[in-house]
């Protein structure tokens, strides 16, 4: 896994160098000074505003599943779970076991249900960002900003990602488990491993409860539309402001254009979408006409707002396992 971790940082330098090769970094600097203090806050509330949709969809998963938690302490669980997700390898994965254990040591919330939550909240996630993926690659055909080959990958990309969670929805509200069957058909050796053994169960209790709130099959498809329109729609106002205030009229498809090259960043597996996103955003600025310089200073203020909630998830993590000593104690 170490060595894997390694492995995943080789891209990061040449992906930095390809971005910032033609950079005249006094214009750069120009377009950050556009920034307001006025409109770094604003776009700071809004991204809260995000953030606490986010939460609320996770609020709302765990009312469903008979354990209500107030939102400001899930806000909190899941802001030091960012912090993980972002400063470590991975495609914006890998804060859910600390959200897990925050939610467990304080909100007294079983690692079954708990797990259950989490599972549904990333899978509304995932099935919300391939989704997106596909209606933005719709949306911009009419541009011509995209080659023939890039076409033919472009369309059906996000349809294959977005069959993954609906397969899995699909499935729990047939009362079918697909993680317990995957993990049923694993090489025996695997199986009598004594962590395995331990993980099983609570695999399997945490999928019964998912199948349990599937049932109720409106209900939750009623959620994934209320929060797919909601997540899109402050995010494409807050990339929208971004660009405004950097000097960028654009439009609609423009704006998702952009907003697309910055979730597609964040699903490759680098720490943080590092070298990713800053050469994704140079390329779509490019071919949407605006200069190199200005998608980095886009780049460099969301780099600047994302290691700030970082930087307080980290704290709030840092208390939280402080105060678990001290009861230990």
């Amino acid at each position: 896994m170490k060595k894997l971790k390694v492995l995943l940082w080789l891209p990061v330098p040449p992906l930095l160098y390809w971005a910032f090769k033609d950079i005249r970094f006094r214009e750069l600097l120009t377009t950050l000074s556009r920034l307001t203090v006025i409109q770094i806050v604003v776009l700071l509330v809004v991204n809260l505003v995000f953030v606490s949709i986010i939460t609320l969809r996770w609020a709302v998963i765990l009312r469903g599943l008979g354990s209500p938690v107030g939102i400001l302490k899930l806000f909190s669980y899941r802001l030091a779970g960012f912090s993980v997700s972002y400063l470590t390898p991975g495609p914006q994965f890998g804060g859910e076991p600390l959200q897990l254990y925050l939610a467990n040591k304080r909100s007294n919330v079983g690692y079954d249900l708990g797990s259950a939550s989490i599972v549904l909240d990333k899978t509304f996630e995932l099935l919300g960002n391939f989704t997106f993926l596909g209606l933005a690659t719709l949306a911009i055909l009419p541009l011509g900003l995209l080659s023939s080959s890039s076409l033919r990958l472009a369309i059906p990309l996000p349809s294959l990602l977005v069959a993954a969670p609906v397969a899995y929805l699909t499935a729990v509200f047939f009362g079918v488990r697909p993680l317990s069957l995957i993990l049923a058909r694993l090489p025996a050796r695997l199986l009598s491993r004594p962590w395995f053994q331990r993980l099983q169960p609570l695999i399997g209790n945490s999928e019964s409860r998912i199948v349990t709130y599937c049932r109720r099959r409106g209900r939750t498809v009623l959620q994934v539309l209320v929060f797919f329109v909601l997540v899109w729609a402050v995010s494409l106002v807050e990339m929208w402001l971004i660009l405004h205030f950097l000097g960028v009229s654009a439009d609609l498809q423009q704006t998702m254009f952009v907003l697309a090259g910055v979730k597609f960043a964040f699903l490759l597996p680098f720490p943080g979408a590092l070298g990713a996103l800053e050469l994704t955003q140079v390329t779509v600025f490019e071919l949407l006409g605006y200069a190199g310089e200005t998608a980095l200073g886009l780049v460099l203020y969301m780099r600047a707002r994302d290691l700030l909630f970082a930087a307080a998830g980290l704290v709030l993590a840092l208390s939280a396992s402080r105060q678990s000593k001290k009861i230990s104690l």
